[in-house]
């Protein structure tokens, strides 16, 4: 498995009343990637684990992750995604319906009591779940 991932963001706003506009545009690629996966699921209240790293790429195991991608393909259901490191370690997001999350890679830190930067920490699991109903989720995720 090989290719490339180009991937590409861009926002624009206007003010309607002072005619100031406002614009931000980012472009980004990764070349020779050596695994890749997109899936699509149907989530529900029960926590589930997406993804997992280990040090030998594997059944529905990466080593490395040179980018993923998060859409809320719902219409009404909100998603929680885990990003986890250990029992005592992890942080999480929240997207709405419609919204998408990137990360870029699975390096994190943590600090429950909000203290200065500690050490970067590999992210060993990601998680999802709804917060009710059963949202549709769909992801990609590439290894360089």
């Amino acid at each position: 498995m090989s290719g490339t991932a180009a991937w590409a963001a861009s926002v624009s706003l206007s003010d309607g009343t002072s005619g100031e506009t406002y614009a931000l545009s980012a472009a980004y690629s990764v070349a020779s990637m050596t695994a890749y996966d997109k899936r699509q699921v149907i989530l529900s209240t029960t926590v589930r684990t997406l993804l997992q790293f280990d040090t030998v790429v594997g059944a529905g195991k990466l080593t490395e992750n040179s980018g993923v991608m998060f859409i809320n393909r719902d219409a009404t259901q909100l998603i929680t995604l885990g990003f986890i490191v250990s029992a005592s370690k992890a942080f999480y997001v929240r997207i709405s319906p419609g919204q998408f999350f990137v990360m870029w890679n699975r390096v994190i830190d943590t600090n429950v009591t909000g203290g200065a930067f500690a050490a970067f920490t590999n992210v060993t699991d990601i998680t999802a779940a709804s917060t009710a109903g059963t949202p549709y989720l769909e992801y990609i995720i590439m290894q360089a």
